[in-house]
């Protein structure tokens, strides 16, 4: 089953933490630095503060959604890649009896007059093209090759020698038709996978694209935090919110709780954490 990427899912996890951070802490943090700043009201700050939380949650879910659809559309493949094989192994199959079709019959050098090969390809594009080069001179010839020994025993049977010659003759344009419906097949499942791949890619890009949208929202969002909880002496929840090269890449979360209440107590300190 396809999975979300770990980098990405941490990314989402680090926004979402960040953005919990603000929703917890807000109205605190807001009574604090009300008499810092001293052009601004507790409801302003905090406005202030709600604002740069719904800008980075939005984008955050915006980049979950890119995920998803990522995910989604790998998922979506894997069905389409079965569809392909199945009718990969079912022209193999069909070209199998054809060659066994023509080996039967006595006259000479027909599998290489129709490109029958002695082994079929393994590689489904590889083996339609086969498919398709011997369909192109089977249906091209109408004339019907009789089977002798077939023909011997329908005569034995008591069939007459006409009924007889019909039935034991081998047309090849009928095995190219024959093979032609497989080779069908194959080839809509073909196009089946390129174009799933196709949407896969286009997923792909885009969610990359996206990447460095949020994290110039979750750098700037958590840095602006990290500055408000600093100057307002809660050096503990700053270092909780510190936007880490590490963070930002995804290569590690910020899983420490943020809703213990003496951590919008000024003067709680911590280690800093590796960039």
């Amino acid at each position: 089953m396809a999975q979300a990427s770990e980098l990405v899912r941490n990314r989402v996890e680090n926004g979402k933490y960040v953005c919990s951070s603000v929703e917890v802490h807000a109205s605190e943090v807001s009574k604090l630095l009300a008499p810092m700043l001293k052009n601004l009201s507790e409801a302003e700050i905090k406005a202030v503060l709600v604002g740069l939380h719904d800008v980075l949650d939005e984008r955050t879910k915006t980049l979950n959604n890119k995920e998803q659809t990522l995910v989604a559309e790998r998922a979506d493949d894997e069905p389409v890649r079965g569809e392909r094989n199945d009718a990969a192994s079912v022209l193999a199959a069909g070209m199998s009896y054809v060659r066994g079709q023509l080996m039967s019959l006595p006259k000479e050098g027909l599998l290489r007059l129709y490109a029958i090969p002695s082994t079929f390809p393994s590689a489904p594009k590889r083996l339609l093209s086969v498919a398709h080069h011997s369909v192109q001179l089977l249906l091209a010839d109408n004339k019907p090759i009789l089977n002798d020994f077939l023909y011997e025993q329908y005569v034995d049977e008591g069939k007459s020698k006409e009924d007889a010659k019909k039935l034991a003759s081998v047309i090849p344009a009928s095995l190219g038709r024959f093979l032609k419906k497989r080779a069908d097949k194959l080839e809509l499942a073909l196009e089946a996978v390129a174009k799933e791949k196709r949407e896969e890619e286009s997923a792909l890009v885009a969610r990359d694209h996206y990447l460095e949208e949020w994290g110039n929202a979750y750098q700037g969002v958590a840095t602006i935090l990290e500055g408000f909880y600093r100057l307002a002496g809660l050096v503990k929840l700053a270092e909780y919110v510190r936007p880490t090269n590490a963070r930002k890449r995804g290569e590690s979360k910020a899983d420490e709780p943020i809703d213990t209440p003496d951590l919008s107590v000024p003067g709680n300190t911590t280690e800093n954490e590796d960039s």
